[in-house]
Parts: structure tokens; C-alpha cells; sequence
């Protein structure tokens, strides 16, 4: 079953309207696949942080993916491509749901002076089941 903010953006998009700078990022995503954040600023005459916001929220509610990262002067530089299968979608909420959960664990580990033992003890194994996979 897909996110209510998936079938939101679906909705929107077969009404055939690109209106808002997600839909644009998509259809040009969509009909220029690999396409990174500095084709798109370019090309649609957005800003970065309008663009790095939006390509955030489309991958949040699944319909496009990272396909490669690449390091360019020290930053990196990432790939888009559109998903259209409906389980694959699901698929890339789930991993965009967990890459956010690992970044809260790692950013926890930093401040483990707040937390008491037990929660220490939870976050290491929550780790360490994420490592193992």
C-alpha cells in the first residue's frame, strides 16, 4: 500500500497539471533520467535549496531514487531516476524511512553522555543490527 503522500503526488500528477516545482522536478527527472541537482537548478531556473528540498520530498514518498553518488569538489553529487512500480516505490519509502532512522541512531551516539545505559545498550544493537545488513 502506498504512503498517503504517494498516492497525494500521483493524484496530482495524472491531473496532467505541473504547477508546483515537485511536479516539474519530476517530469524533467522523468524525461531526462540521471539527471542530478545542477541539471535541474539550470534547466528549471530553481534555486538549489528549492530543488535539494524537492528531490527530498519526492524521494520521501518513493516515485524517484538515487541511481549513483558521486564525490565532485569534496560534495556529493547524486543521480536521479523516476520509479513507476508501485511495489518498488513502497521499496524506496521504506529505505528513504530507513536511511532517516540510521542518521537519527548515529546522530544519538554522539550525545551518549545524556543517556543512561540501557539506552545506550538499545542504540549499540540497533546499530550493529544495521551494520548487518
Amino acid at each position: 500500500m502506498s504512503t498517503a503522500g504517494t498516492i497525494t503526488f500521483l493524484e496530482q500528477l495524472t491531473s496532467g497539471k505541473l504547477a508546483t516545482d515537485k511536479l516539474k522536478i519530476y517530469d524533467f527527472i522523468k524525461h531526462n533520467p540521471n539527471s542530478d541537482i545542477d541539471s535541474l537548478t539550470f534547466n528549471l531556473k530553481l534555486s538549489k535549496i528549492v530543488v535539494g528540498a524537492r528531490l527530498s520530498e519526492l524521494r520521501k514518498v518513493g516515485v524517484i531514487y538515487i541511481t549513483k553518488t558521486r564525490i565532485d569538489s569534496g560534495k556529493n553529487l547524486s543521480k536521479y531516476m523516476v520509479q513507476e512500480n508501485d511495489a518498488l516505490i513502497e521499496y524506496n519509502v521504506k529505505d528513504v524511512r530507513k536511511e532517516g532512522f540510521v542518521k537519527w541512531l548515529k546522530k544519538g551516539t554522539e550525545y551518549t553522555e545524556f543517556l543512561d545505559p540501557l539506552t545506550n545498550e538499545v542504540i549499540d544493537y540497533l546499530l550493529e543490527i544495521h551494520n548487518r545488513h
